[in-house]
């Protein structure tokens, strides 16, 4: 298993469809086999930003739920 980098992108905070905006534009940016994760908010966001992506043909992870001692958090990965 190698040790690749992976880009992270923080879509908190950041409304439909700006926050899905946002991650095509920093996808976009990405050489081919890169990796993206992407914070978004509970709500229309982990239900639109995925969604969208994998439309655009993108292979995208299930989000998933995790907490930074503080605040849950919301992540997703894309692979360019």
């Amino acid at each position: 298993m190698n040790n690749e980098s992976i880009d992270i992108l923080d879509l908190r905070g950041i409304k439909c469809p700006l926050n899905y905006v946002k991650a095509k534009l920093a996808l976009n940016k990405l050489p081919k086999g890169s990796k993206l994760k992407i914070f978004i908010d509970l709500g229309e966001p982990v239900e639109m930003v995925p969604k969208s992506l994998k439309a655009d043909g993108y292979e995208v992870s299930p989000v998933e739920s995790v907490s930074d001692n503080s605040e849950r958090q919301y992540e997703l990965i894309v692979w360019v």
